[in-house]
This record gives C-alpha cells, structure tokens and sequence, in this order.
C-alpha cells in the first residue's frame, strides 16, 4: 500500500480509496454487521457516538445512494463527509 496523501486519497495496489466520515442524525448508529452488502466496500471504524469512519473506492454521491438503498434510510437522516475536505484546516 501507498500512501498519496492520507487527508485526500490512498492508493491500494490498483484504485483508489476514499475517506469517508459518516454521521447519522437523529438516530443511534447501526450495527454494520446487519448490512453485509456495506460491509463489503470497505472496513468499517466506529467514529464518535453516531458516526463510522471508511475507506472505501465509491464516490461520495455513489456511497451515499448505497447507504440509503441497503440501509432504507432517507438521505436526510446521514451525512457523509470526504475527509479531503479538510485539507489544510487547522482546528486549535
């Protein structure tokens, strides 16, 4: 595995993959076990009390209809936020 540059992409021999933090609203976070298809893109971290944070190669737009297809959840109730899109803040 190569690392590009961990706050926007990573390459893993042959595509690459995209950092993902996924916040659901208003809900408790799922068991990612009850979604294999999910579990399948990629590996799956708990991130704070409502969120996972993954890695995975589909595009935001992509991720996001898989989530609300396999989960049957409206988009509303998640938000997903590529990690690329804080490059270069500094939080102190």
């Amino acid at each position: 595995m190569a690392i590009k540059d961990y706050l926007k992409f990573f390459s893993t021999e042959t595509h690459l993959q995209l950092d993902y933090i996924i916040t659901f609203k208003d809900m408790d976070r799922p068991n990612i076990t009850d979604f294999p298809a999910l579990q399948q893109l990629g590996n799956w971290d708990s991130y704070g009390e409502h969120g996972f944070r993954i890695s995975c190669k589909l595009p935001k737009d992509k991720f996001e209809e898989v989530i609300s297809e396999e989960m049957n959840i409206s988009k509303d109730k998640f938000t997903i936020i590529n990690s690329a899109e804080f490059a270069g803040a500094r939080f102190f």
